[in-house]
Formats: C-alpha cells, sequence, structure tokens
C-alpha cells in the first residue's frame, strides 16, 4: 500500500471532555479504529473517563462519530479501539508483528503545529524497550531531534509505519522545557525520543481476554480460539487417518468440548509467526492430541511447551501399525505421558481408536477439577519450587546443556568436542574466581549433582539456568521435548546448535526438521562435528564471555512472553482459593458418610486412623473459618459460589465432626462460639 493510500485511513481525533483533546487516530477495517487512550480518555482517574463525545476526521472529508470498544483498550500500554459510527470508505492499514532495531519507520498525524496533518520518521531505537512499566517500540525521530526538537502533540495514536503495515501506536515523547523571552512555556522532543505501543501486545491482549472483534491481521489467528486441537504428523498419509478419528471421537463429546481444530506440524512451523499463535493455542486449548509417530522433532518439541503451559488433558496418539500393548520405544520425557492408538492394528485389536480417544477426553474433562490431575509430570515439578531455589544460577556457574546421550555422539561429539569447548569458556568466565562445590558446571540431564528423581531435577535447572545450550544433531526426541519445556520456562536465551549437513533418522521429516532449524538456529550456531574444540567458533559464540547469543530466532525468550501474554490464569496453581486447597486436603484423609473403606494405608494403626480424621477435621474447620472471616455476611449472602463452598464445607463437618464442634464449643471463646454456632445455623438451614 502506497504512503498516500496509508495516509487516507489516518484520522484526526477531536474527543471532547473537561478539556478538549486533538490526537490521532487510524482505520483497522470493520468499524474499528486504533488510537492512544490518553487521547479518548482521561487515564489520570482510575479506571479512565472516557470521553463524551468523539469525533474522526479522515483526510477525504468523511467525519464520523466514535466510542471506545467496550473492553478493548488498556491503560499500561496506552492504546484504545474505537467504533466508527460510520466507517470510512478506505482500505484498511494492516499489522505488522516484527520490528527490528534500526528499520526504517514513519508516521502521519496531526500535532498541533500543523494541524492539517503532516509526515515524520526516523529509525527503530529498541524493538523490545518499555515505557511506563509496559511494552513499548523506542524510536529515533528525525523531526524530534532537529534544533530544540518538533513539538509532536497531536500525533499521539497515530500509526508506526514499518514497510507499509503499522507495528505500532505512537503514544509519548520525552520532552524538556523551555521558557521564551516572553517567559511562555514550551516543550520540545528530547533527543528526538518517541515511544509506541507495539501492535503485536494488542494482540496479545485479545488472546489473553478471549477477545475476537477486531479484523483482518488484528484479529487473533483461528487457531488460538480453539479448545481442542489436533497437530497432525507431516508424515504424507498417515495424519489423514488421526484427524478422521478425532473428528469421530468429537460426535460421542458435543456437549463437552467443541469441535477439533486440525494443523498439520508443517504448517505450525512455516513462520514465526506461525509458531507463536500456536504456542498461544497450547495455553488456551482445552484439549490437546499430538501425533506421536514417530515421536517425530514437531511433535516432541510442542508436548515440551504444553507440558508447561497448561494442566488439562494432552494425548499422544501413535499410528502406523502400532496398537496399545505392543512394544514401543518412548522417549525418557514421556514416558508417563497419555498414550493411545489411532492406527489399523487397534482397530482391529479393539478398543476402537475412536472410543478409545472419546473415553479418554471425556474421563480427563471429568477429572480436570480434581487438585491430584495431572496429564503430564513437568506441569507441577516446574512450579513447586522452594523459594530459595527460583532465582537464577549464573553463568559464571555453568551452562546446563540439552544434547543427545546415544553414540556415537557421546564419543565424537560430546566428549571430544563439546564439553571441551563449553568448559573452556566456562574457566575463561569464572577467571581466578574458585569453583564452588555445588556449581551446575557443564553438565548434561544425567549429570546433575542432585540425589533427586532425574527429571525433577532436570526441569528446575531448565528453569533456572541463566545459560543454556540446546544441540539439536541427531534430532534426538528427548532433546526436542526438552528445548519445549526450557523456551516455555524461562525468558532467558537459549543458544541452539546444529551439527552441519546433519538429517533426522527417518527421510520424511527432514522438511519438518528444516523448518524448525530455520527458526531457531542461524549461521552462527552450525557448527563442524569433526573439527577440533578449538577450532570451532560455535561453541564460543553460544556460551562464554565472547557468546553473541541467543542465538537470533525462537530461543531469544520470545515463547516465554508469547505465553506470559496468552497464559489462561485461571488454571494456575494460584488461582486457586485457600478454601479449595483446604478442602481438597481434607479429602486425602476424609470418608463419604456410610463409607467403611480404609482412609491410608495402615488402617489397622489406630494411633494413624485418630490422627488422620483430626487432620481431615482440623482442615474443614480452617476452610470454614477462612470463608466466615474472609468474606462480609452481604457477600456470601449474594455470591452462589460461596454458598456452595459453605454447604461443600458444613456438610461433611457437621456429618461426620459433630461431636468435636461441641466439645470445641464447650471450652471456646466467645468469638469462636459465635463462629461455631453460626457454622450449625448454616448447616441446620441446607
Amino acid at each position: 500500500m502506497n504512503w498516500d493510500v496509508l495516509k487516507n485511513a489516518i484520522a484526526r481525533v477531536m474527543a471532547s471532555g473537561d478539556d478538549g483533546v486533538i490526537g490521532t487516530a487510524f482505520f483497522v477495517g470493520g468499524v474499528s479504529a486504533l488510537t492512544a487512550l490518553h487521547v479518548v480518555a482521561d487515564t489520570r482517574k482510575n479506571p479512565p473517563q472516557f470521553a463524551e463525545n468523539i469525533v474522526l476526521k479522515f483526510p477525504d472529508g468523511h467525519s464520523t462519530g466514535a466510542t471506545v470498544d467496550v473492553g478493548l483498550w488498556d491503560s499500561a500500554a496506552d492504546w484504545a479501539v474505537l467504533q466508527c459510527a460510520k466507517p470510512p470508505n478506505v482500505p484498511a492499514i494492516e499489522m505488522r508483528s516484527t520490528l527490528a532495531q534500526d528499520d526504517e519507520w514513519k508516521a502521519f498525524g496531526y500535532p498541533e503545529i500543523h494541524p492539517e496533518g503532516k509526515t515524520i520518521g526516523g529509525k527503530v531505537r529498541d524493538a523490545a524497550a518499555t515505557y511506563a512499566s509496559a511494552q513499548a517500540i523506542e524510536l529515533f525521530c528525525d523531526e524530534g531531534a532537529a534544533g530544540h526538537g518538533a513539538r509532536l502533540h497531536g500525533f499521539s495514536g497515530a500509526p508506526c509505519i514499518v514497510d507499509g503495515q503499522a507495528a505500532g501506536v505512537l503514544r509519548a515523547t520525552l520532552v524538556e522545557e523551555s521558557v521564551d523571552g516572553r517567559r511562555e512555556r514550551k516543550l520540545f522532543t528530547q533527543a528526538g525520543t518517541v515511544y509506541a505501543c507495539p501492535t503485536k501486545a494488542i494482540m496479545d491482549f485479545q488472546i489473553a481476554k478471549g477477545m475476537f472483534r477486531l479484523s483482518g491481521t488484528w484479529r487473533p489467528p483461528e487457531i488460538v480460539q480453539q479448545e481442542f486441537l489436533v497437530l497432525l504428523s507431516s508424515s504424507e498419509g498417515r495424519y489423514r487417518r488421526l484427524e478422521s478419528v478425532a473428528k469421530k471421537a468429537h460426535e460421542k463429546l458435543t456437549s463437552l468440548v467443541g469441535a477439533p481444530f486440525v494443523v498439520p506440524f508443517a504448517d505450525v512451523f512455516r513462520s514465526r509467526d506461525a509458531f507463536l499463535a500456536c504456542v498461544s493455542a497450547l495455553c488456551r486449548a482445552k484439549v490437546v492430541v499430538l501425533d506421536a509417530t514417530g515421536f517425530e522433532p514437531a511433535s516432541m518439541l510442542l508436548a515440551g511447551i504444553r507440558s508447561v503451559v497448561r494442566r488439562s488433558i494432552t494425548i499422544l496418539s501413535v499410528g502406523h501399525d502400532y496398537a496399545l500393548g505392543d512394544p514401543l520405544d518412548v522417549p525418557f520425557n514421556v514416558t508417563d505421558a497419555n498414550i493411545v492408538s489411532h492406527s489399523g492394528n487397534q482397530a482391529g485389536r479393539g478398543p476402537d481408536p475412536v472410543d478409545l480417544l472419546a473415553s479418554r477426553v471425556r474421563r480427563g474433562l471429568q477429572e480436570l477439577s480434581m487438585s491430584s490431575y495431572l496429564d503430564n509430570p513437568v506441569y507441577e515439578s516446574i512450579r513447586r519450587l522452594p523459594s530459595d531455589r527460583r532465582g537464577l544460577i549464573p553463568k559464571k556457574d555453568g551452562v546446563l546443556v540439552l544434547c543427545p546421550f546415544q553414540q556415537p555422539y557421546n564419543s565424537e561429539i560430546w566428549e571430544r568436542r563439546l564439553r571441551r569447548g563449553l568448559k573452556h569458556q566456562l574457566d575463561r568466565l569464572r577467571g581466578e574466581e574458585v569453583p564452588k562445590p555445588d556449581d551446575l558446571g557443564v553438565a548434561r540431564s544425567f549429570e546433575l549433582n542432585s540425589p533427586r528423581l532425574v527429571t525433577q531435577a532436570l526441569y528446575e535447572h531448565i528453569r533456572r539456568a541463566q545459560a543454556c545450550v540446546a544441540d539439536l544433531t541427531h534430532w534426538s526426541e528427548s532433546v526436542l521435548f526438552e528445548i519445549g519445556v526450557r523456551l516455555a520456562a524461562t525468558s532467558e536465551g537459549t543458544s541452539c546448535l546444529l551439527a552441519k549437513d546433519c538429517k533426522p533418522k527417518f527421510p520424511e521429516y527432514e522438511e519438518q526438521c528444516e523448518q524448525i532449524a530455520s527458526l531457531f538456529v542461524d549461521e552462527e550456531g552450525i557448527y563442524d562435528p569433526m573439527a577440533n574444540w578449538e577450532e570451532e567458533e560455535a561453541y564460543a559464540r553460544a556460551y562464554g564471555p565472547d557468546a553473541v547469543l541467543p542465538f537470533r530466532g525462537m530461543g531469544d525468550g520470545s515463547v516465554h512472553r508469547a505465553i506470559a501474554a496468552a497464559l489462561d490464569v485461571d488454571t494456575e496453581p494460584a488461582s486457586r482459593s485457600v478454601y479449595r486447597e483446604l478442602i481438597d486436603s481434607a479429602e486425602l484423609f476424609g470418608k463419604v458418610r456410610g463409607n467403611s473403606k480404609p482412609v491410608g494405608l495402615y488402617p489397622s494403626n489406630a494411633l494413624l486412623t485418630a490422627r488422620e480424621e483430626v487432620a481431615e477435621f482440623d482442615r474443614l474447620l480452617m476452610a470454614w473459618l477462612h470463608l466466615y472471616y474472609r468474606h462480609a455476611e452481604s457477600e456470601r449472602a449474594q455470591d452462589p459460589h460461596l454458598r456452595k463452598a459453605i454447604e461443600q464445607i458444613s456438610v461433611p463437618l457437621m456429618e461426620r465432626h459433630v461431636g468435636r464442634i461441641k466439645e470445641m464449643q464447650n471450652g471456646a471463646s466467645d468469638d469462636l462460639k459465635n463462629v461455631l454456632s453460626a457454622l450449625i445455623d448454616a448447616f441446620d438451614s441446607i
């Protein structure tokens, strides 16, 4: 789109309120335009107070009233979507999601100094800056740097255009004040510095809120809106059977989950944007089925990401000629995974793949509310770290290496080359500093100095190690899974290496591996597997005082940032209420009414049995006290969820522990007596 056409989609904004405000907005399709929030609202108030009257005037003379779209605005990032009463008849400005330092940009807006419209421009200084605690693009503005700097007020809300697309929304400038000969204050742009809200932040906001009202390139990809995601093998012919099985299985699940959305791995890895869209989808989907036939690289990498971001239903389905019960070489990291089969052999032996998948999904949706439910072991392991074991392990304390363990890699690459090269870099980082006994050093998963389960120690180090080098050579299934976990678990960089001319063990995965390598490895990460370690510069670039890594690409923390924006916070452990945790804990020790089955493993131990009963009582009572003191009486009366929780607690307390309650009343303080009386009254009212 040429510049003159673009300018036709950029409007002058006049917003009335206590004070008239003039700014800029631009048309993004449908009935929507974008601007800076402070142009159309008083952001000094919380919540912002929106202007009573907003008018957009486009260059062709078209004028329309507008209102702020409900919920589609962000105070911290300073942007707002406007709904136009009469949208303009002009092409929409498209969104650009990627940006790099020194990219050339320009904008058209309506500043005070040039109300009929003016073009400004410059270069991107920092594509990943912050401003007012929000993501921002720091721009150098040529006009703002000249002399005292142009007064840019009125450009707020203008699009930051790079290669004909909007990469940001102008929001602020650094200003300095001067006093002229008449002693009048004047504000000027300081050092040509301008800040914009990245348009990517607007996309992330929509995904996080589940709001999909914008159109065209501004609308989140369809994949992120799905509840049931099916990711298909790159092997021609195999994935079509899983697609058919998933769709038929859904016919038995229509009331429980949305229809399956089917995506081949080749589509996921075709570009950076497509991959990040899939990452966002993995954060939100209730059900994810991955084609694990051959445990191919794409499947394992996505399984690693999913294992971190969502506790839900994650199923690996194996095709070809595999049927449940057959020997299966399962990668170390997914031995506990939920594995089914969609093969013809499975259909012949039974249960039928359609029934098998449908029953697993149905059962998972039923059990998902259980506090003890896990669909993979990574989710809890990587979250439940003691407070003193969450900090970063500095680079000078060592580097975590994710690489294969099989021969000939161990002898030819690891022992002779990679380990020595990284150890040399570690020694350079430390200098004269003496290593501590518990330093990480140069360590692989089975070499971590910990008596704990290997996976538990590995996932902690994946989260904590500031320096991590991943070698994709031989395309090991476990390494790809671990890379997925690493990308999802930390914003710290991951340096990806790959031996030149390295091919996957199955030719049908070659194109897929090339796609993955193009996203994660650049020329600086390609090494000669036969060169002496002293001659291989890739090792020094990957780790050490001269490291230039993480390499350009997806190892730069962008996956972690995408997850932070798309994460369903309601599924996180911290979202669970205290009383819910107490109830779940009580259920470990309690019995339902009339149930004589033992609670613990050793019911013949009378002392242990008595303590189990007390444990249930204490937890239920604490849950009741939490609800009683934490919430006002009026709140308890109006909130149906609280009323249900009160019932859920009071029934087992009174049915199984009424004797303990009455005994407690006898020696209790007046306050506690009143609370216990309220408990009895609540039970009587049920």
